[in-house]
């Protein structure tokens, strides 16, 4: 994707995904599991996030048949691919006023998606959240990255790809680390933290119209 913009006129603004696009619960992942492999949700916890499996295949370590097979190994059962990838989609649900912020917002500058997240994810995204293919362009996982918010490296690789300057671009977080290291890229940042919050800051920055 090749944008052209006035240098410090915001050029492209990126979405999180869990916490902004979508509601984030994690307990709902957790209990499946739990549920699929016998094991107290305490030990499933530990077997894939405690231990930093989750954390490699959301680096880009593993493809997604190999996490597959990493997290079934861990837990000691054998799902069937699709079945682990709807449990592992279980703690999103999109926030549906936000895409619609993000629908708005695109009228005037491109959205894209920016999250630190997995290869089953991503392979989910056509059946499970069809509104983010709709909406979000361009949309970057940290796994095809090889890097995750909040390391500086991410920033610079994602200005790269994208071919803007660091001020062109705006972050939308709701994780304070994340926008603080964004800002200190040189991105411009918003902390999310409510729908009303979202339009205010982008009315604030004329990107966004004013309700009549």
């Amino acid at each position: 994707m090749v944008i052209h913009a006035a240098k410090g006129t915001i050029a492209l603004a990126f979405f999180d995904f869990g916490g902004v696009v979508s509601e984030f619960v994690p307990q709902r992942r957790l209990t499946m599991l739990a549920a699929a492999s016998g094991l107290a949700p305490a030990e499933v916890h530990r077997r894939i996030w405690g231990c930093g499996l989750s954390d490699a295949c959301d680096a880009g370590r593993y493809s997604a048949e190999e996490m597959h097979d990493r997290i079934c190994a861990a837990l000691g059962v054998r799902l069937a691919r699709p079945e682990l990838r709807r449990i592992m989609c279980l703690p999103f649900r999109v926030v549906v006023p936000v895409v619609s912020v993000a629908r708005a917002l695109r009228k005037r500058v491109p959205v894209g998606l920016l999250t630190n997240n997995s290869p089953l994810l991503w392979e989910a995204l056509p059946d499970s959240f069809p509104e983010v293919l709709e909406v979000f362009e361009p949309i970057l996982f940290s796994f095809q990255l090889g890097l995750m918010k909040p390391a500086p490296a991410l920033f610079a690789a994602v200005r790269e790809r994208v071919k803007l300057a660091a001020d062109q671009l705006l972050l939308i977080d709701d994780d304070e680390t994340n926008t603080e290291a964004a800002k200190s890229a040189g991105w411009q940042a918003i902390r999310f933290s409510s729908v009303a919050g979202l339009e205010a800051s982008l009315q604030a920055a004329g990107l966004y119209p004013r309700r009549a």
